[in-house]
């Protein structure tokens, strides 16, 4: 992990948020928090960022051996 990568998880702009009543993981992206960054981040730590959230959620927070869903929140 770079140091641009961990302050974009730092700064909140992509977070999982818990689950819903049905247990589907909830995750909440922050546009404005990207567009405020400055200097702004590169394309490789906001990927690599979005793949460390979803690595962890299909890891941790996902049962093997079932279709999942999850809930994605955009908020500008």
């Amino acid at each position: 992990m770079t140091k641009g990568v961990f302050d974009l998880l730092s700064s909140g702009f992509l977070y999982i948020a818990g689950r819903d009543r049905m247990y589907r993981p909830i995750i909440c992206l922050r546009s404005k928090r990207i567009l405020d960054m400055n200097p702004f981040p590169t394309g490789d730590d906001i990927v690599t960022a979005v793949l460390m959230i979803f690595e962890y959620l299909i890891r941790v927070m996902e049962k093997p051996g079932h279709i999942e869903n999850m809930m994605l929140i955009i908020n500008s």
